[in-house]
């Protein structure tokens, strides 16, 4: 996993070049997200079919694996890529990065990914506009639903 040493702005950030597994901006630091295993893309895939069917079928939104949003207020922009974002259809836009909150952020919990780090993002979920997390945790068979 990368993360830089020294602090940078979201405007610089967001010029960089994409990297894969996708990187995050969390207040001024880059890091990149843990390359996922087998069980965690099929989990992933599992989902985004299930809710994708339903999302069409009523027509309140899209689903999207892997989508960058930025959102957070001015002092505090961030710039997450969940493993499953859900928008609702009045707020979809053309641009590469959402702007905004997704409705819901799916995460799916990676071997050696960081405590602190994961419930310092989701904390910026719940207080800055992301209506409804699951937390996916693969070996114990658990979603932990905020």
């Amino acid at each position: 996993m990368t993360t830089t040493t020294q602090r940078i702005a979201l405007v610089e950030f967001m010029a960089m070049e994409e990297t894969k597994p996708a990187s995050e901006y969390d207040n001024g630091e880059v890091y990149q997200k843990p390359l996922p295993k087998r069980p965690h893309s099929i989990i992933q895939r599992l989902f985004i079919v299930i809710l994708d069917a339903y999302f069409k079928a009523t027509g309140i939104g899209e689903v999207f694996p892997e989508l960058r949003c930025v959102f957070g207020p001015e002092s505090d922009r961030r710039d997450y890529v969940p493993d499953i974002a859900c928008i609702a259809t009045e707020r979809l836009t053309e641009d590469d990065e959402f702007q905004g909150p997704p409705d819901i952020a799916i995460e799916i919990m990676s071997p050696g990914q960081s405590a602190r780090r994961f419930a310092r993002k989701l904390q910026f979920y719940l207080v800055n506009g992301v209506r409804l997390v699951w937390v996916i945790d693969p070996p114990t068979e658990k979603i932990d639903v905020y």
